[in-house]
């Protein structure tokens, strides 16, 4: 089996089977037990993308071609507790193209979410989110697609950049028990646009 690592400065990257929390690229040998099992629950929860500032780490849905459709999750960790998004999908998009045979299937709402993640988004366009409610507990607002959700994290990020470290999620299901992010956004076609939800 073909194993890569992508090295950049106090960071590490890795690339989990989705279904088996397996590490298949990246250092297999030294990775965290913890690490493993938040991939297991996102995958099982439906969560796509969580930017988790207090660890200093971004892990993501990867919708992945080699032989056949696959599901894979990537890890970013970093000593910064500002882990930026584009770092993430850059990470993602490299690893990708320099290994024969491997492909993201862009054809796909998780694709689409990396691409959008890559974007430069004017801020004071794209934010919807009341960032003065993220002031304790979580808010929960539902987005129509995945790049409206990865406009509004990467706005609403911008406007807190000055704050202390957050927890941010994107996920298909409407909650995630394992997560306590600060924003979680839940993204379903039955929203018309931006909507803050309801407890």
């Amino acid at each position: 089996m073909y194993i890569a690592a992508v090295q950049r400065r106090m960071s590490e990257f890795r690339i989990y089977a989705a279904t088996t929390g397996d590490c298949i690229a990246g250092d297999r040998w030294e990775y965290p037990d913890e690490e493993r099992a938040r991939i297991k629950s996102d995958f099982s929860s439906g969560v796509r993308l969580v930017v988790d500032e207090h660890r200093g780490e971004i892990r993501g849905f990867v919708p992945a071609y080699r032989e056949a459709d696959e599901a894979f999750y990537a890890v970013l960790s970093t000593d910064d507790d500002r882990p930026e998004t584009d770092a993430f999908a850059d990470a993602v998009w490299e690893l990708f193209e320099r290994t024969e045979g491997w492909s993201i299937r862009t054809d796909t709402s998780e694709g689409r979410l990396l691409q959008t993640l890559t974007r430069d988004t004017d801020s004071d366009e794209a934010l919807q989110i009341p960032v003065e409610s993220l002031t304790g507990g979580t808010v929960r607002v539902g987005t129509p697609d995945v790049e409206v959700a990865g406009r509004q994290l990467r706005s609403v990020r911008a406007a807190l950049s000055d704050d202390g470290p957050r927890q941010y999620a994107i996920s298909l299901s409407r909650s995630a028990s394992h997560l306590s992010p600060d924003l979680f956004v839940h993204v379903h076609g039955s929203y018309q646009n931006v909507t803050v939800l309801e407890d």
